[in-house]
């Protein structure tokens, strides 16, 4: 997924009124199977990504959401 795709859908969630827009963004580890809060954070380069990069990281991985 883009974060172009990411935003078309979040604009046709924002012009339905959807409520999911209030909800709190959540990484999913697949190998725990749990959920984590998450945050957009901007990377300022290393070997892999470029400076300005924006990434999709969780929060705490010690703060699993309530199932």
């Amino acid at each position: 997924m883009t974060y172009k795709e990411l935003l078309d859908f979040l604009l046709e969630l924002k012009a339905s009124n959807d409520e999911r827009l209030h909800d709190t963004v959540v990484v999913y580890n697949s190998q725990d199977g749990e959920y984590y809060p998450a945050d957009v954070v901007e990377f300022n380069g290393d070997d892999i990504l470029s400076d300005g990069h924006l990434f999709i990281m969780a929060v705490d991985w010690g703060t699993k959401l309530a199932d």
